[in-house]
């Protein structure tokens, strides 16, 4: 296969998943903080690399889990609109207010700090593309002796898209990733001059002092969210020291444990998600979708057979695409399915490497499904 015929297989299957997948968007109903919420968190081991590029996937199946669990839970401030975040000692204040989730206050038991410019961590509605710029400033205490000027700036894009496969082998697509770069600097004296030590700061006085001094510390940040569920499933938090990384934590937090919440807005994507994605199971669900569809695997012939019945009232039109998880197609097939007809072709994998690919099936009705094969 020569190279322009590969640049050309790469390009049809990057248009198809375009035209297959609608945007995902990150919105106040279905993304916005909510009192009284509990999330489930694990350690993983996963770098921030894996996630840093378009269409990353992430392979929770093959991921080391800590049993321990971590709980986030969010709670009310008295008649106002803000909520705070407890997390392992830790309680972060957030302002929810015209659409914008704004940080604006943490503490825990050696420090806080109030934010008089605080940084918007959320602007709804986000997708793909957008960026959230801007500085931050706040005043705080360390130990009740020290006083600190905290302050820096700030960039958050919707930078990434990709897919999770969790450790049920389901497989999350069409996720996005938030990337946060977050430059601070302190400043500090004693707490009996904080007001003499420490006057007003505005974005100028931040730019102007980011300039002559670099700032002390750079923080990153990673969130993946997945169509049909409030929280990201996956966050990564890095702290450096110029190039050295002073401190690295990633985190699941379980779509199992989002499931229980009580959210009926993504509730119902999931449900209508799951209509669609329902593939494999050999049962036959009529009613759920326009069509029913198959897949077996014989390892023996290495082939895939797909079988879809066309429950429709239109012609069917199905792209069978064989790939790996960075969307390089290595067999592809079609078929045509009148409507009320059933229909089934069958794929060969041989001579393709051992490991993971992607059975995915473009449909001319603009649906997609996708589903994880393993070869051995």
């Amino acid at each position: 296969m020569t190279y322009l015929y590969k640049l050309f297989l790469l390009f049809n299957a990057c248009m198809l998943c375009a035209g297959a997948h609608a945007q995902h968007v990150l919105r106040t109903s279905s993304n916005g903080l909510r009192q009284d919420d509990i999330l489930q968190k694990q350690l993983i081991d996963l770098d921030s690399k894996t996630v840093s590029c378009d269409s990353f996937v992430v392979n929770l199946d093959e991921m080391e889990i800590d049993g321990k669990e971590m709980v986030q839970s969010f709670h009310p401030v008295a008649f106002s609109d803000t909520l705070y975040s407890l997390e392992s000692g830790n309680r972060t204040y957030f302002l929810q207010h015209n659409d914008s989730v704004l940080f604006v206050r943490n503490e825990n038991n050696l420090e806080y700090v109030d934010y008089d410019m605080p940084e918007v961590r959320l602007r709804f509605p986000v997708k793909k593309g957008d960026v959230m710029a801007g500085y931050f400033h706040g005043l705080g205490m360390y130990c009740d002796k020290v006083a600190m000027r905290k302050f820096g700036n700030y960039t958050t894009k919707a930078a990434y898209s990709g897919s999770v496969i969790l450790p049920d082998s389901k497989v999350l697509s069409n996720c996005l990733c938030l990337h946060t770069v977050r430059s601070v600097s302190f400043i500090t004296c004693s707490a009996d001059s904080m007001h003499a030590a420490l006057p007003a700061f505005t974005p100028d006085s931040i730019t102007n002092h980011i300039f002559s001094r670099p700032p002390s510390r750079r923080e990153e940040t990673y969130h993946i969210y997945a169509e049909g569920y409030r929280y990201p499933i996956i966050e990564i938090n890095d702290v450096y020291d110029g190039d050295k990384q002073l401190a690295h934590a990633a985190c699941y937090v379980s779509p199992e444990g989002q499931d229980m919440l009580y959210d009926p807005t993504n509730g119902n994507i999931r449900t209508v998600a799951a209509d669609k994605t329902d593939m494999g199971t050999g049962e036959d669900h009529k009613g759920a979708s326009p069509r029913n569809y198959y897949v077996s695997q014989d390892t023996e012939r290495q082939t895939l057979t797909v079988t879809i019945e066309n429950t429709g009232t239109v012609t069917l039109t199905a792209n069978l695409v064989i790939s790996d998880f960075q969307g390089i197609v290595y067999r592809k097939q079609s078929l045509t399915c009148g409507s009320g007809e059933r229909k089934t072709a069958e794929i060969s994998y041989s001579g393709l490497r051992n490991g993971d690919y992607a059975l995915r099936i473009f449909c001319s009705d603009g649906n997609d499904y996708s589903e994880k094969m393993v070869i051995r």
